[in-house]
């Protein structure tokens, strides 16, 4: 049975420092991540919604959603057959909000780091299509 459980900083601030951790792809963190640094971030986190997945009552990863209608789903990397299951209960129960021009888009997005070759052919077998590809300067 897959499970959402809301992270709570006091519970969840170590399980998610480990988690971020054993990451195979990133797209927006170091992966010099001081525990520090990551506490206050998961303090003070940015995101609508944020939780911890369970399957049968197993860890194996997490998803947030964004402000901006973006959805990361991070599963551990021997646990990626679940991944189509988490879209899909996510999906079932979280709406985009309404698109605000230039800021929002009016439906769910994913981002999928370059070399993920396999959450990239998850996505475009579940209705998702493939709109831009992202660059960000190297200094």
């Amino acid at each position: 049975m897959l499970n959402f459980v809301k992270v709570d900083f006091e519970q969840h601030v170590d399980k998610l420092f480990q988690l971020l951790n054993e990451r195979k792809f990133t797209i927006s963190h170091d992966k010099k991540t001081l525990f520090e640094e990551h506490s206050n971030f998961v303090k003070f986190h940015p995101y609508r919604e944020w939780c911890l997945v369970e399957a049968d009552s197993l860890l194996i990863g997490t998803f947030y959603i964004t402000f901006e209608n973006i959805i990361s789903i991070n599963i551990v990397t021997d646990r990626k057959q679940w991944f189509p299951d988490v879209l899909k209960k996510i999906l079932v129960n979280y709406k985009p909000l309404k698109e605000i021009k230039s800021l929002r888009n009016k439906d769910f997005l994913i981002n999928c780091p370059i070399d993920d070759f396999e959450l990239k052919e998850i996505l475009k077998s579940s209705a998702f299509e493939e709109i831009q590809s992202t660059f960000k300067l190297v200094r």
